[in-house]
């Protein structure tokens, strides 16, 4: 039986009882290929910018090989609290966190470059004009054809208000989910944002990579907005009603991101 090598890294394997005077040097040059692989370290692109992106695979000092992604879509915006200056209380509902979730390894071997997306925050609840909090943006990737994506958070609602009466707050924003074939946990859903009451603004859903923002309460000042979703894929925060003011808006949800994590 003669030498032979291993599939993937080209590994000699020494013939049994036929390498006498050379199955040291056979095993040396195997340490020394084995020390350069152990010291290429996996590397990471991550994308924060909404909008469209291209990955290009890495190429030194050795080409990569496969792929994890990493990623969560946009979170809702929280919703806004509309009616007349005299209003007593109420509170909107806090958007979704965007959708969650990392894939099994993709093959990128004969692959050159990638694109995609990162999906925007949800827009806030306007209280003057009464709209609804905006969904986030999908977060998406696409390889050679097969299309890979991050559902938005959905928008908080906003709640409308009659003069002089005690309203209990909008709905919250339901969570994103992911069409990956492998999620997280929970199916890739994170961070439903809760429901608005009269002492406060419903709070924003949370992702892994984003606390959503805090829902504003009843302190006697006049148009306070709910506070954002911070880092990535939080929802929006649902704004109070109060009795001294006309409106409020409810707070803007946080961008996606995705990450590329890079084996070679």
């Amino acid at each position: 039986m003669a030498d032979t090598l291993t599939p993937n890294f080209g590994f000699t394997q020494p013939e049994i009882g036929g390498s006498d005077d050379t199955w040291g040097n056979k095993l040396n040059a195997n340490w020394a290929k084995a020390d350069g692989l152990l010291a290429i370290i996996p590397t990471t692109q991550h994308f924060l910018i909404p909008g469209p992106f291209t990955w290009i695979k890495p190429v030194a000092p050795s080409a990569c090989r496969w792929i994890i992604l990493e990623g969560v879509a946009g979170g809702g915006g929280g919703g806004g609290v509309t009616g007349a200056a005299g209003t007593r209380a109420a509170g909107a509902g806090g958007g979704g966190s965007g959708g969650y979730g990392r894939t099994t390894p993709i093959d990128v071997r004969h692959i050159t470059s990638v694109t995609g997306t990162i999906g925007a925050g949800g827009t806030a609840g306007n209280g003057t004009t009464g709209a609804n909090g905006g969904s986030g943006g999908n977060s998406t990737v696409t390889i050679d054809g097969i299309t890979y994506i991050w559902q938005g958070g959905g928008g908080g609602g906003t709640q409308l208000l009659s003069t002089w009466t005690y309203h209990f707050g909008g709905g919250g924003g339901g969570g994103g989910g992911t069409n990956l074939a492998f999620f997280t946990s929970g199916h890739g859903h994170f961070g439903t944002g809760s429901v608005g009451n009269a002492a406060h603004g419903g709070h924003g859903g949370a992702s892994p990579w984003g606390n959503g923002g805090y829902g504003k309460t009843q302190i006697g000042a006049g148009n306070i907005a709910g506070e954002n979703g911070y880092n990535f894929g939080g929802g929006g925060a649902g704004a109070a009603g109060c009795n001294t003011a006309a409106h409020a808006n409810g707070g803007i949800g946080a961008n996606g991101r995705i990450a590329f994590w890079e084996y070679y």
